[in-house]
């Protein structure tokens, strides 16, 4: 409970001559304990950390001596020993010849922990993130000086303005209301928000408001503090840039390729469009890196990359896959597969023709040309890898045309290629276990003599019938599973 302000008086030796009741209960004793006692000697003899206090140094003593009245803090020592800070105001009474003193002093504790409080709150405000506090109307009351430097206005030119000021015109009007609406019913909403600088620079912020309300639960004021993400943002945007985009022509790379392709696969049945990816594959690129170096490749490459953003929407995806391997994802295209086909090549011939102009290089002009390998999609593909890998049948088809080629993947392809890989593998099982056997067969000139000899084998199938040579010497040469034998006979 609150205790009114405590009153003693002292004569000339410092003896006490009265005291009330307000002073005994903040000093902790008994009237008989104090009345006739040296009131220094009692409860003013020491300093707060212990060490004795000369009763020389003692106000109540020097208003004694030269009769000025004093009004200052200082403590006086509770019967425990515990020191109470204190407000305490001297006046000099005269006793005749003699000169006493009657103090009055006042406990602030509380106010002296309320300061300190204020102090730690200022020095959080002022120094901490950015902190703006409204009244219940929302008009700026308080800034600190974090919240000026990153919004560029000024406290001035803050103050008895409302936040709307900072509304950068990202979020509508039910955005704004769904927030208050929470602030009402919870007191507080966090959250990210788009806000405007002064200069009119856009800059995201995570915003938390809390509602501040008296001992009646009425809103009194609104204190919101602000972190600032524009760098944490930024950050994010470098490591998704690391993950998602090839470093040397900042193109989206396989993993976001697949990403975007698998997404168009699944929005194909429900907007009712079609699609297609262009597998683009640059010819003798490796005479280049090889012949000029790859610093020289990297400059082709990136202009390569530039002439591929010119002719393609935006909506269309270009990415690398590496080396000099680029693909373009089309979207919305017709739904109709013949349609589709035309308008891929319509693209396709854009990018050739693209591609197929002079490149300047290290001061000179070299032409290449891409082998263009095209697969189009509708709804009835849900398969992103299958995709990408007929494209690439195609462009190897291209390829075989005799480059600077387009060419569209056709399931035939696809099959003849499919037999012939298990072919390889089955060929390979048969070298590893000795299956094929081998015939010389002699050759003679015209004299009839023999001259030399040709390997003939044989692969015989466990249903007793062989593989003509026709089908798995071409095959076996392609991929460096024969070594040509040649038996040579002397003229003796």
């Amino acid at each position: 409970r609150a205790v009114g302000d405590g009153i003693y008086g002292i004569d000339q030796n410092g003896l006490c001559t009265f005291i009330n009741d307000a002073a005994l209960e903040l000093l902790g004793y008994r009237r008989d304990e104090v009345l006739g006692q040296n009131t220094h000697a009692l409860f003013h003899y020491k300093y707060p950390d212990g060490r004795p206090y000369p009763r020389s140094k003692c106000p109540v003593h020097q208003t004694q001596q030269d009769t000025q009245r004093r009004r200052i803090e200082e403590w006086l020592i509770h019967k425990s020993g515990e020191p109470i800070p204190v407000e305490i105001s001297i006046t000099p009474v005269e006793l005749g010849e003699n000169q006493g003193a009657v103090v009055v002093f006042r406990d602030i504790r509380e106010r002296l922990k309320a300061e300190e409080q204020e102090r730690i709150t200022n020095v959080a405000f002022e120094y901490m993130q950015p902190i703006v506090i409204t009244d219940r109307d929302q008009r700026i009351i308080r800034v600190n000086p974090a919240y000026t430097q990153m919004t560029g206005f000024t406290a001035e030119e803050l103050i008895n303005k409302t936040p709307r000021l900072l509304r950068s015109g990202h979020h509508d009007d039910a955005f704004y209301q769904k927030m208050w609406q929470q602030i009402e019913k919870q007191g507080y909403w966090q959250g990210e928000i788009m806000n405007r600088r002064k200069d009119g620079g856009i800059y995201a912020e995570w915003l938390t408001i809390a509602a501040v309300k008296d001992n009646a639960g009425e809103v009194t004021h609104y204190v919101a503090s602000v972190h600032d993400q524009t760098e944490q943002k930024k950050t994010q945007a470098r490591i998704e840039k690391l993950a998602f985009y090839d470093p040397l022509t900042e193109l989206p790379n396989r993993r976001l390729l697949r990403n975007r392709l698998e997404h168009s696969l699944a929005s194909l049945a429900r907007e009712k469009h079609g699609g297609a990816l262009l597998f683009i594959d640059l010819d003798n690129f490796k005479t280049i890196n090889d012949t000029m170096g790859h610093a020289v490749g990297d400059q082709l490459l990136v202009q390569i990359a530039g002439r591929l953003r010119e002719v393609t929407r935006k909506s269309d995806t270009v990415a690398r896959l590496g080396g000099d391997e680029f693909v373009v994802l089309l979207t919305n295209l017709d739904i109709d597969p013949k349609v589709a086909e035309t308008q891929a090549q319509h693209v396709a011939e854009k990018i050739l023709r693209a591609l197929s102009q002079p490149y300047t290089l290290a001061g000179r002009n070299h032409n290449l040309t891409p082998s263009i390998g095209v697969s189009v999609f509708n709804n009835h593909h849900k398969d992103a890898d299958q995709l990408l890998k007929q494209a690439d049948i195609a462009m190897y088809q291209a390829k075989d045309a005799g480059r600077g080629a387009i060419r569209f993947f056709n399931p035939q392809t696809q099959q003849r290629l499919e037999k012939q890989v298990q072919m390889e593998l089955a060929l390979r099982d048969a070298l590893e276990q000795g299956l094929l056997s081998y015939q010389l067969q002699p050759i003679v000139n015209t004299a009839g003599k023999i001259v030399a000899a040709e390997l003939l084998a044989r692969w015989p199938q466990p249903d007793g019938s062989n593989t003509p040579p026709s089908e798995f010497i071409p095959l076996a040469e392609k991929t460096g599973l024969i070594i040509p034998c040649l038996l040579y006979t002397s003229d003796a």
